[in-house]
């Protein structure tokens, strides 16, 4: 479930990423080249804001599972490095063509 107030939260740490020399020029989002980034920080966010709503039902990774009430307790700090351990990487073989 995603509430008003963790959009709410989403978009206050997305609008806060753009650097003011960029807002005076009326930009609205942060530079793309730091999308991985600045993905990490909105959903660290978020996470935060679900855990405060108590709509948050935890993390399970691996086949451990922590509680929403032991997450509660990371900084944003820590709830960024999880996010970013977390975060897909695309990486893909690279593919060679080979004429028979």
């Amino acid at each position: 479930m995603v509430t008003t107030s963790m959009l709410i939260a989403g978009a206050r740490c997305l609008a806060s990423l753009v650097p003011p020399e960029e807002r005076e020029k009326g930009v609205l989002f942060p530079p793309l080249h730091e999308i991985r980034d600045i993905s990490v920080k909105v959903a660290a966010q978020v996470a935060k804001q679900a855990l405060h709503e108590g709509v948050a039902e935890g993390l399970m990774h691996h086949d451990t599972f922590t509680s929403a009430e032991d997450l509660d307790h990371l900084s944003i700090d820590e709830l960024e490095q999880l996010c970013r351990v977390r975060m897909w990487n695309p990486s893909y073989s690279t593919l060679v063509y080979k004429p028979h």
